[in-house]
Formats: C-alpha cells, sequence, structure tokens
C-alpha cells in the first residue's frame, strides 16, 4: 500500500476539523510525519473559528507564525476568530515585526484607465 502524502493528511484534517472533532485533528497533525503545510494550517483556522476555539487558534498562529511561508490571510483569519467570539487582539500581541504584509495588487485590466471602453466592448455611454 502506497504511503500518504501530506494532500491525504490534510483531507482527514480537513474533514475531522469539519465534525468538530478539533481534538483529533491537532493530534491528526502532531503525529504527521511531514510538516503541515499552508492549506492545513488554513483549514485550522477556519475550524477553530467555525467552533469558537479561540484558545486552539492561538495555538495554530504560534505554530503557523515560525513557519516561511505564513501570510498575511493567517493574521486575517485569527482577527476574525477574535472577532466572531466577541473578543479582540489582545493588546499585549500586537503583530510581530517580521509578520507578512499584504502586497499591492496590480489592477486588472479591465480596469484600465487608458482604454476605459475596452471594457464594454468596446461601445461608447451616449
Amino acid at each position: 500500500m502506497p504511503e500518504p502524502r501530506i494532500k491525504h493528511h490534510g483531507c482527514v484534517v480537513d474533514m475531522l476539523d469539519r465534525a468538530g472533532r478539533l481534538d483529533e485533528a491537532e493530534e491528526l497533525v502532531a503525529a504527521m510525519p511531514a510538516h503541515p503545510d499552508a492549506l492545513i494550517w488554513g483549514s485550522r483556522l477556519v475550524a477553530c473559528r467555525a467552533h469558537g476555539d479561540v484558545e486552539r487558534a492561538e495555538r495554530v498562529m504560534r505554530r503557523r507564525t515560525t513557519d516561511a511561508d505564513a501570510d498575511a490571510g493567517d493574521y486575517v483569519l485569527m482577527s476574525n476568530t477574535y472577532t466572531s467570539n466577541g473578543r479582540r487582539r489582545p493588546r499585549a500581541q500586537p503583530l510581530p515585526a517580521s509578520a507578512p504584509r499584504c502586497r499591492p495588487r496590480a489592477p486588472s485590466p479591465t480596469a484600465s484607465a487608458s482604454a476605459p471602453s475596452a471594457a464594454l466592448g468596446g461601445g461608447s455611454w451616449s
């Protein structure tokens, strides 16, 4: 039988999280032979928010912020977890200086100021 890959572990973690079995999902992540990827951590944060488990979400974030691929979306998920549970991010825990920052997005081709009618099929408003 082939060895399960990280995506297989990720699917099981996600199913356990969705079923509210957060303890079992946490145990599986701890026992995984490979390091959890960004999708697994994101799934865990979403589950913690959905099930109102702020303390577990904080543990996930502490582990997540040690990864090189941590991104600003993780901080948004954590902030949403606090908000949905009627809490605010503790003042004693400001965002670390190493926290990734959101990068500005390039404008879409349809938002180009040089050719506004191109997005409208070449027609005019009048």
